[in-house]
This record gives C-alpha cells, sequence and structure tokens, in this order.
C-alpha cells in the first residue's frame, strides 16, 4: 500500500484515500503484532507456571510414596505385600480359566 502510495502523484484524486488507508492498515498491523507479542509473553508465563506445578507435583507423588513405603515397613509389610482381594482375584481367574472363560483384566 505505502509502495502505491509512492508512485500516486499528490494531485491524484485518490491519493488522499490511498494515504487513509496506508495509515490504517499500518494500525491494524501494529496492533496484530502487539497482540501477538502479548500472547508470547503469556505463553512463556503460562508455561512456567505449568513446569513449576508439574514439578510440585512430582515432588509430593515422591513424598507420597516414600511415606507409604515407611509405614507399610513400619507394620511389617514389605514390598511384596499383598492383601486378600489379590488372593481372591488370582482365585477367579483361575475358575474362569477352568471355565473357559477369559480372564478379566486387573485394575
Amino acid at each position: 500500500m505505502v509502495e502505491l502510495l509512492n508512485v500516486t502523484e499528490p494531485l491524484h484524486p485518490d491519493f488522499t484515500s490511498l494515504e487513509l488507508a496506508a495509515k490504517e492498515i499500518t494500525k491494524v498491523a501494529e496492533r496484530i503484532n502487539e497482540s501477538k507479542r502479548r500472547k508470547e509473553i503469556c505463553d512463556r508465563i503460562l508455561a512456567k507456571r505449568r513446569k513449576a506445578v508439574s514439578n510440585i507435583n512430582a515432588d509430593l507423588a515422591k513424598s507420597f510414596g516414600r511415606g507409604t513405603d515407611k509405614l507399610r515397613s513400619s507394620f511389617g509389610l514389605g514390598s511384596e505385600w499383598q492383601d486378600e482381594t489379590t488372593e481372591l482375584y488370582g482365585d477367579l481367574v483361575s475358575q474362569f480359566a477352568k471355565q473357559g472363560i477369559s480372564s478379566p483384566k486387573p485394575l
């Protein structure tokens, strides 16, 4: 648009319209660029927050897992500990197998 304005003579009847259009297009382009810049800033801030929350969640999960392990060991339950539901599940799987039914997927 600016190039068209540069080759148009100032006395041409369309010159003022071209000049106005060029100014408006420039304003629109500036607003678009400013919006993009603001979006990039927001994206960077949100990415930092997501990373921080993710790190906190990982730390909490790790701490909770360690706490659970300590609690199990204090009650004499090792990592190989299984409750009665595990045994019942095994019995059901074997009964299904005897009947020719495919075993259910573990929970």
